[in-house]
């Protein structure tokens, strides 16, 4: 796979021992709990996120080492990478299939509505706390064990998260400058389901997500009749994320 194109600048990057920590997956998924490893292949490693930000959180990870430890934005804006960008996309594609699958299996109705746009979310950090390329499969609910402070809610209901539909990037998108991350976190708390804002009140504003997330699951679970449950890949419903490397993004 050839590498990113020069003529776009890549957002600087810092390589320290705790932000290479998905690299250990990559070498050896077979040796991996089930309770980490969800699918792996020549091509893509597929694991929970130990740090959950919704009740179904996957991270997607390239194998290649000429590409997985690139920025996502110069890996998926470069042309020379085009066909890779449409392997990332049919993999996710899976993956947002059988999340649908597991919260269908978790809370009944129509695995069609569970699917259905907004409710898995898929895309990149513009800037990613860990070295390793990942994309990140997520539910819309945003009560995982992980969402502990504003900034992890900012960093997946704001333009930090990159839809893989937005690549390639224009050269003037923002995100490639330095400046408008600040500003992205420091904006008020808005509500990804009812839209109202919160301002930085995180303590009434997570409570809020609770409460958001019981009516979202209601809404699906009444969306049809529950039908025959179908397992999925994602694994049984009260399986424990166990302890892996550190990651918290």
């Amino acid at each position: 796979m050839s590498g990113p194109s020069r003529s776009i600048t890549s957002p600087k990057r810092r390589f320290l021992p705790t932000r290479n920590a998905l690299g250990d997956y990559l070498h050896s998924p077979s040796s991996l709990p089930p309770s980490v490893l969800v699918t792996s292949s020549p091509s893509f490693v597929t694991i929970r996120d130990k740090f959950p930000k919704s009740s179904i959180h996957l991270l997607l990870l390239p194998r290649d080492p000429a590409i997985n430890v690139q920025h996502p934005l110069t890996v998926f804006s470069s042309p020379s990478n085009a066909a890779f960008l449409e392997e990332v996309k049919l993999e996710v594609s899976r993956l947002k299939t059988a999340v649908a699958t597991e919260l269908q299996r978790k809370y009944g109705g129509s695995k069609q509505w569970w699917a259905k746009e907004g409710n898995v979310r898929v895309g990149v950090h513009a800037r990613p706390s860990m070295n390793h390329l990942h994309v990140h499969i997520i539910s819309a609910d945003m009560v995982g064990s992980g969402m502990k402070k504003p900034k992890h809610y900012f960093t997946f209901n704001t333009s930090f998260l990159v839809g893989l539909e937005e690549f390639p990037l224009s050269k003037d998108d923002e995100r490639w400058k330095s400046g408008w991350v600040e500003k992205v976190l420091e904006g008020d708390l808005r509500c990804w389901r009812c839209g109202k804002s919160w301002g930085r009140a995180w303590k009434k504003f997570r409570e809020h997500l609770e409460e958001e997330a019981e009516a979202w699951r209601k809404e699906g679970a009444r969306s049809v009749d529950v039908g025959e449950e179908e397992k999925g890949i994602i694994g049984k419903e009260d399986r424990e994320i166990e302890e892996h490397e550190d990651y918290d993004g």
